[in-house]
């Protein structure tokens, strides 16, 4: 029997003496004055059990029976070099001996029983269970948020601990810390260290569970598939408030109970075009919103989903840029590829793009009216910037007093989320040819 002969080796091995000294990476934390006030141990980590005491003779006999069992027993074949265990961003094998080491270290902490039955309730599943993980900057939240296919949204700050976690936001690096070191201000360090404040999770079961070293890499696998991709949960964002949330780091944590967990590694940093100079705190009143409007975007057919991705990826960047050109250039990418994206590029499209955008949005004739003349602005501006490089900081729209060109595309980033928030409403793209005819769909 798996559960007697284990049992009996590990409790020998306890009485034995066999320890796991504790020698696990630690956060170091501070006061608000930058005292330090101790440290806090990531829970285990791959190097807390690499250390195991084995020091006489019979504790040396016990380490080889129980390496022994472990080899000789079918049902822990899968440990070994052979064999590689999806840990969601990456495959890695757990040799026996790694086996050992969570074996004993958690009878140490919880005795054989429970980690009997961790093992075999692990070994009973054709999947790994985990938490999905995307840390996110730009965007703050008070409290979690729901949002789609059980996703959720909440503080940086309330994530487990975990080394991916500490990669992305050093303790050293915490600006009282940093400023207790270097006595450089706060207002200064907050341009250069930027950590993620948000992170989306959701569970997620990892599948297959392993696969057989000569099998790697697997040409036709996908990943986990779900109908929601996280990176696209956190563009559509962008269309909350004056939101740019940014992807800056992507891994998979497995459950704390499983036995590989302390192995979980393959943090993945997307590359960013440009550092996230606006940070948007959603309000409480506004969690309900966030939810619907997530909800329905991902309730869309897969393929007007795909249609809205340009512009709402191009409005993102322009809230990033510092440019005015570069702002107006991203603008009027987004704004043609949601008016313009069925034209052919050798077409005559200004004037399609003018007529469009204020039949689209205009309620009467004076309101489109208004909306032409932004709309012409706009083309302007962009083609200016496309061009020559750079924009006068104001500029003069017809039937209205010189502005600052930065309100300006400020306004325009909100008709354009208007047009995007229209047609996830509606659930498609419009018929332009009725829209123009004043036929409303």
């Amino acid at each position: 029997m798996l559960i007697e002969g284990l049992k009996q080796l590990i409790d020998k091995a306890i009485e034995a003496g066999i320890t796991v000294p504790n020698t696990q990476p630690f956060v170091p934390e501070y006061s608000a004055d930058g005292t330090h006030t101790g440290n806090i141990f990531l829970p285990g980590t791959a190097s807390e059990q690499t250390l195991l005491t084995f020091g006489t003779s019979t504790q040396k006999q016990i380490e080889k029976e129980l390496l022994e069992f472990i080899s000789s027993n079918p049902l822990l074949a899968i440990f070994n070099n052979n064999i590689l265990f999806n840990f969601g961003s990456m495959w890695k094998a757990v040799p026996q001996e790694q086996l050992l080491r969570w074996v004993l270290y958690t009878a140490s902490k919880q005795g054989s029983e429970k980690t009997i039955k961790k093992l075999n309730d692990f070994l009973s599943m054709d999947y790994t269970p985990a938490t999905e993980v995307l840390a996110v900057s730009g965007i703050e939240v008070e409290d979690e948020i729901s949002l789609p296919e059980g996703c959720r949204l909440l503080p940086f700050s309330q994530l487990p601990l975990s080394l991916s976690k500490d990669l992305l936001d050093p303790p050293n690096l915490k600006l009282e810390r940093f400023n207790q070191l270097t006595g450089v201000s706060n207002h200064v360090l907050q341009r250069f260290h930027k950590p993620p404040t948000a992170a989306i999770i959701r569970k997620i079961q990892l599948t297959p569970k392993y696969i057989k070293n000569e099998e790697f890499p697997l040409t036709n696998y996908q990943g986990e598939q779900t109908k929601i991709d996280l990176f696209e949960l956190c563009e559509c964002l962008t269309i909350i408030g004056k939101c740019a949330a940014q992807p800056v780091g992507h891994w998979h944590d497995m459950e704390g109970w499983v036995p590989i967990q302390w192995l979980t590694g393959g943090c993945y940093f997307p590359p960013l075009d440009n550092i996230n100079s606006i940070m948007y705190k959603i309000p409480a009143t506004q969690t309900s919103e966030v939810s619907s409007l997530c909800r329905d975007f991902f309730n869309l057919k897969s393929d007007v989903r795909e249609k809205l991705r340009v512009p709402i990826q191009r409005l993102n960047q322009s809230r990033r840029r510092q440019n005015l050109a570069d702002k107006a250039i991203d603008v009027g990418v987004s704004f043609e590829s949601l008016f313009l994206g069925d034209r052919l590029y050798n077409e005559q499209i200004s004037f399609t793009f003018r007529l469009r955008g204020a039949w689209f949005l205009g309620r009467d004739k004076q309101e489109r009216l208004n909306l032409i003349n932004i709309f012409n602005k706009m083309y302007e501006c962009r083609s200016i910037s496309v061009h020559t490089g750079k924009l006068d900081a104001t500029i003069k729209v017809k039937g209205r007093v010189q502005i600052e060109t930065k309100k300006f595309l400020e306004e325009a980033d909100a008709l354009c989320v208007s047009s995007i928030k229209k047609i996830i409403h509606s659930g498609k793209f419009p018929n332009w040819d009725e829209i123009i005819l004043g036929n409303s769909q």
